[in-house]
């Protein structure tokens, strides 16, 4: 496989990483009836606030890439492990950035349990369809 093979597979891994927590970010909003005239803003904030520390933390551990001989189960287990390190450093920062003091239990255990659903969802659409792509 040419490198830019593998930087267009680890592109479209990470927009699909993208465009699953954006979802989950705009089903959030959707739900707490935050998509008013504002709406648009917030929801590229608290996306932004989501997406750049999974990105960085991906590229760090290097869930961005299925190296070769990695099984399904340790491509998704490698991207689990990110999400689990992720996630609460996301949290983190948008507290920090929001200026807030605490941040609720279970606004954290949303985010880890329903936000790691999302990203794992799209992770195993991702090795279907890889999987139907590449020759027997």
């Amino acid at each position: 496989m040419t490198d830019e093979t593998r930087r267009g597979r680890a592109l479209v891994l990470l927009a699909g990483d993208w465009l699953a927590l954006g979802l989950f970010v705009f089903l959030g909003q959707l739900e707490h009836s935050l998509l008013d005239e504002n709406g648009v803003a917030r929801f590229l904030r608290s996306a932004a606030e989501l997406v750049l520390p999974w990105t960085v933390v991906a590229l760090l551990m290097r869930a961005h890439l299925w190296p070769a001989g990695q099984t399904v189960t340790g491509f998704l287990a490698r991207s689990l492990n990110t999400w689990l390190v992720a996630a609460p450093l996301a949290l983190l920062i948008r507290a920090l950035l929001r200026d807030q003091a605490t941040i609720p239990v279970l606004f954290i255990l949303v985010m880890l349990g329903l936000g790691g659903l999302f990203l794992l969802a799209w992770r195993t659409l991702y090795v279907i369809w890889k999987r139907r792509r590449s020759p027997a």
